[in-house]
C-alpha cells in the first residue's frame, strides 16, 4: 500500500488524492482494509472505507461514482478462502493495468525497509461509506438493467 500511495502521488501532483476500499469475507480481510486505509491516509490520501464487506463490483462503482483516484479491494478471488489478496484499481473503475500495473510493483521494490511505510492513519481523512453507495450502485444497476422486472421481483 505504501508503495501505491507514493505511485498516486508522483501521478497526481499538486491534486487531492482519494482512494475507496472495500474487502470481502476472508481471513482477516477487514484487518488488512483498514491497516490499508491506515496507509494512506498517513500519506495525506482521503479513504472512503467500507464499513463491511461488499462484492468486487461495488468497489469498481465506488471509485466511479465517488470520483477517486483509485481503488482498493482486499480478496482471494477465485482462490481458497485462506487466502487474501490485493487488487488495484485506477481513477476508470477498472484494475490497473499498463503501464500502471508495473509502476506501482516499482514503487513497491523501492521500500526496502518496513520503517519506509507509514502506518499511523489520519481519522480525518477516513470516511466510512456503506448503506448510502448501496443504494447508488442498485439504483445504477436496475437502470441499466435489461430487464428491470427481474430485479424488482426479488
Amino acid at each position: 500500500t505504501q508503495g501505491f500511495a507514493n505511485y498516486l502521488k508522483a501521478n497526481f501532483t499538486g491534486e487531492s488524492i482519494s482512494v475507496a476500499i472495500a474487502h470481502d469475507s476472508r481471513n482477516n480481510a477487514s484487518y488488512f482494509a483498514k491497516v490499508a486505509a491506515d496507509i494512506f491516509s498517513a500519506n495525506g490520501i482521503k479513504v472512503y472505507l467500507f464499513k463491511e464487506l461488499r462484492p468486487t463490483p461495488e468497489l469498481s462503482f465506488a471509485v466511479r461514482h465517488l470520483g477517486c483516484n483509485a481503488g482498493l479491494v482486499i480478496t482471494a478471488s477465485h482462490n481458497p478462502r485462506e487466502y487474501n489478496g490485493y487488487k488495484a484499481y485506477w481513477n476508470d473503475g477498472s484494475q490497473v493495468v499498463a503501464p500502471h500495473d508495473k509502476n506501482i510493483v516499482a514503487e513497491v521494490n523501492k521500500i526496502r525497509s518496513v520503517d519506509e511505510i507509514n502506518f499511523t492513519g489520519n481519522p480525518d481523512l477516513i470516511t466510512s461509506i456503506g448503506e448510502e453507495i448501496d443504494a447508488e450502485y442498485l439504483k445504477t444497476i436496475q437502470v441499466n438493467s435489461i430487464n428491470p422486472a427481474v430485479i424488482t421481483r426479488q
